[in-house]
């Protein structure tokens, strides 16, 4: 009987002993790196125009981003161009930097 209780109990901490190492064998790998988290203003950026390209009074025109006053207008008439980019310019073509102000003029005024 005592040799039952005892292979019972060896039979228990033999279980209880591949569960220990089992669970420790089957960690993630670098579970222990830590990654520290960027700020969260960092991740979120708003690019605002600078310009809008548009249309007045028949021409196309630079305005500075949010006025309603022409920066500069060019001698590209509007009706001279493909209409999709009449409608494009009716609405006004929001421009992000010089360059891509000067390389748009460029293609519009062909």
């Amino acid at each position: 009987m005592l040799k039952k209780i005892l292979g019972v109990i060896i039979c228990i901490m033999a279980v209880f002993s591949a569960v220990i190492i089992t669970s420790s064998a089957v960690k993630p790998p670098h579970s222990d790196i830590r990654i520290p988290e960027a700020p969260k203003e960092s991740i979120i950026k708003t690019v605002t125009p600078v310009y809008i390209l548009k249309d007045y009074e028949g021409k196309l025109a630079v305005f500075p981003f949010e006025s309603d006053t022409p920066e500069q207008i060019l001698d590209v008439f509007i009706s001279s161009l493909p209409e999709y980019d009449q409608r494009q310019l009716q609405k006004g073509v929001l421009v992000y930097s010089s360059e891509q102000l000067d390389s748009l003029i460029q293609d519009y005024d062909g």
